[in-house]
């Protein structure tokens, strides 16, 4: 956190902000309603995609997960503990670049 994201000379990108999950222990085959039970807690991700890439990437049939392959791509925040976010599904997030809201 508070360090530099580095987007390559020549890209263009958008940004997308996410809220990461960090799965606290091992799970397989949850049933939804404990899926809830296996959250450590959450971070911000900015999810960031070289759009410059896709439409080459596309015409050529190769996958445009080129285009989130660069780094610095998804920076994320600190840990935040799942008590400080008793229910994800309401969490307001928005995405601002250089003062401009972008999501």
């Amino acid at each position: 956190e508070g360090q530099p994201i580095e987007i390559p000379k020549d890209f263009a990108v958008n940004e997308e902000i996410e809220l990461g999950v960090l799965i606290g222990k091992n799970c397989k085959n949850v049933k939804p309603s404990e899926v809830l039970d296996h959250v450590a807690g959450y971070c911000l991700a900015l999810d960031l995609t070289a759009t410059s890439f896709l439409d080459e990437a596309r015409s050529k049939g190769l996958p445009w997960t080129i285009g989130k392959g660069f780094d610095t791509a998804c920076p994320v925040s600190q840990f935040i503990p799942k008590q400080a976010i008793p229910n994800p599904d309401n969490v307001r997030l928005w995405c601002r670049v250089n003062g401009e809201i972008k999501q």
